[in-house]
């Protein structure tokens, strides 16, 4: 999740094209997906605030982002979070948010009014706010000033589940630092179920869903309550997916692995770093530099195995490898290089134009025989036809419309 990212031509710059990019409207905060395990789901879209859904473990996450400038009035911010978490008052929510509004709750040695409007609304959804006091500031001004205006709010059911949460010391680019979120739920590779509708079965998806209508209805008129209407909802959600499954075929789903290469030790030694590295960040002015040294020393040793478990995943992953085009080859070349290529460079240079490319590519896949083949004779027995007589072309040309065209009697 991001606030004020760069933005050019009302686009967000910067951003892999795989990625699903969900922004507010003004584009002042966006949440970036990574293609992988999950299907994202945007479920609102304000002025100031982008919402999206995803699934962890078997219950969903709402995950949001929002900004707030100091020059704007702040409640147009708190009235967009709002919108967004009040019908999801007991799911689980995270919310990262950069308010600019100052507390001492987050850091600040002071507070003002924008402050006490988010902890009102904080409080006043039973949220909790993630940040530590002792965590170092978010926000560096070009001017030497420093900040905590960056907010990671969640719902009381995830307070036990959030593992970590720190200011990352690396470089951003930015006047403001990477905040790490580390949950201890894990999210698997959960892709929703989509059905192919596109090839027909819509009369048989009908005919399964008409009998059930009579039943939602009724219960749809004799509803009252907000909860009667939710668990209406969930009903009629129940009969069009049980329609569904008895009509329409389900689509194939990748499922990803995890990397071959991770192994238990890898874990282990990245928590130790982890720790190093909190403890080089909260520590006093006097020790700071020789813990961020330990620190930088532990790193170093860290990438180090990453990269030899790599290596010899890499070379496991070739070694058991049945298809020569199989996953391995597409983690190499990534589409850089064609299976028609290889040919090419096996033993020749792979320069030189198009067209010397594709003749190279004829010349390995057909290649010249290396006994000549001997012409065949063709004889035929079969007479010429008799010649056209000058008598019968007269009568030919005689027989011609007379309004023909000249290029008609020159043929």
């Amino acid at each position: 999740m991001a606030q004020e990212p760069h933005v050019h031509d009302n686009k967000i710059q910067g951003i892999p094209q795989n990625w699903s990019v969900f922004s507010s409207k003004n584009k002042k905060a966006a949440i970036f997906s990574p293609s992988g395990n999950n299907t994202p789901i945007i479920i609102s879209s304000t002025d100031n605030a982008p919402a999206i859904k995803i699934h962890a473990d078997n219950h969903p996450l709402t995950l949001v982002s929002a900004y707030s400038s100091p020059s704007e009035n702040i409640f147009g911010t708190l009235e967009d979070l709002r919108s967004i978490i009040h019908p999801l008052s007991k799911e689980e929510i995270i919310i990262c948010a950069d308010l600019n509004a100052h507390h001492f709750f987050w850091g600040y040695s002071d507070e003002d009014t924008r402050g006490k409007a988010v902890l009102d609304f904080i409080l006043g959804y039973n949220l909790f706010i993630c940040n530590t006091l002792d965590a170092p500031p978010t926000h560096h001004n070009y001017n030497g000033s420093l900040g905590w205006p960056d907010l990671t709010i969640c719902s009381h059911s995830l307070i036990n589940s959030i593992s970590n949460w720190e200011v990352l010391d690396k470089i951003t680019n930015s006047d403001h630092a990477y905040i790490e979120i580390t949950l201890s739920n894990s999210i698997t590779s959960h892709k929703l179920r989509r059905y192919k509708t596109l090839h027909g079965n819509h009369i048989k998806f009908l005919n399964m869903l008409r009998p059930q209508i009579p039943n939602l209805i009724n219960k749809i008129r004799a509803s009252s309550t907000e909860t009667e209407t939710h668990s209406i909802a969930s009903s009629i959600q129940q009969e069009i997916i049980a329609a569904c499954n008895k009509t329409f075929k389900i689509r194939s789903i990748q499922i990803y692995q995890n990397p071959s290469w991770w192994n238990p030790k890898l874990d282990t030694n990245k928590k130790k770093v982890l720790a190093l590295r909190r403890r080089a960040q909260r520590t006093d002015q006097a020790t700071r530099i020789p813990r961020f040294r330990i620190w930088k020393t532990g790193q170093a040793k860290f990438i180090k195995e990453i990269r030899i478990a790599k290596a010899q995943g890499w070379k496991k992953t070739c070694a058991s490898a049945t298809n020569p085009y199989g996953k391995h080859y597409k983690s190499a070349f990534q589409k850089i290089v064609l299976p028609t290529q290889l040919s090419v460079l096996q033993d020749a240079s792979p320069q030189g134009s198009m067209k010397d490319i594709a003749q190279g590519i004829l010349d390995k896949i057909f290649p010249f025989p290396t006994s000549s083949i001997p012409p065949l004779n063709h004889s035929s027995t079969t007479r010429d036809d008799i010649p056209f007589t000058k008598q019968e072309i007269a009568h030919v040309i005689k027989s011609l419309p007379t309004m023909a065209k000249p290029q008609a009697l020159m043929v």
